[in-house]
């Protein structure tokens, strides 16, 4: 995988955000921040992480994002806080950070069920549906749009009616776990940068992203509000 894929890749999940990942550098006029690249989906004892495994990961972090996010103050939640990379004059606040986790959870629930189904290009990140490959600029141009037209979509809504936004796009994806097999959660998705580039890994990727969508509204000062 080129580092332009792995790098778009960091940003078709979190493209709001200004990062400085291991592939490279980028900058907004307000901050960097430094990215870890998600970890691969193995277990404790070094094998790759069961149903079980990937479930109780997805539900711990759930939980503990939710117990995070119920301690910020109304100014905390709806303050300015990261410019969009889609229109820099257009800030995301703390809620908006929280609610675009549903959407890269549906996505990536989207993938998968056109992998399944037997689609050959699921992700659809550098080749659009035709097999033509993509500029960067068309890739990134997209990357921007959507995640932009989700967040205007949703900002100013209530903690409750998004965390109401997570646990459906969290239904779909354990509903989409209890169908797996066994033998289909160890499948390679094709062109999915995410995690070990296997289903259960993209699928448990999810629990990762919420953490380090908060480590950025950290970052950015998120407790100065």
């Amino acid at each position: 995988m080129s580092k332009f894929v792995q790098h778009v890749a960091w940003r078709l999940w979190c493209p709001g955000q200004c990062v400085e990942a291991k592939f490279g550098v980028g900058r907004c006029c307000a901050h960097v921040v430094r990215v870890v690249p998600t970890p691969t989906r193995f277990s404790s004892k070094g094998e790759h992480m069961n149903r079980i495994e990937i479930e109780t990961k997805l539900n711990d972090d759930r939980t503990w994002l939710l117990n995070t996010y119920t301690q910020l103050s109304e100014t905390q939640l709806f303050g300015d806080l990261t410019p969009s990379e889609h229109d820099p004059s257009n800030y995301w606040s703390a809620l908006d950070h929280l609610a675009h986790l549903a959407l890269i959870e549906r996505n990536f629930a989207s993938m998968i069920r056109k992998h399944i189904a037997g689609e050959k290009n699921p992700v659809g990140l550098t080749h659009d549906k035709s097999g033509t490959p993509r500029t960067r600029d068309q890739i990134m141009a997209s990357v921007h749009a959507m995640t932009e037209e989700w967040q205007l979509e949703h900002h100013g809504k209530s903690l409750e009616e998004v965390v109401a936004l997570g646990a459906s796009a969290r239904a779909i994806t354990l509903q989409l776990l209890s169908e797996l097999s066994d033998e289909q959660l160890e499948e390679k998705l094709p062109g999915a940068p995410w995690a070990d580039g296997t289903i259960g890994g993209v699928l448990a990727a999810n629990a990762d992203h919420g953490r380090m969508h908060w480590k950025w509204a950290k970052d950015a000062g998120v407790h100065d509000h």
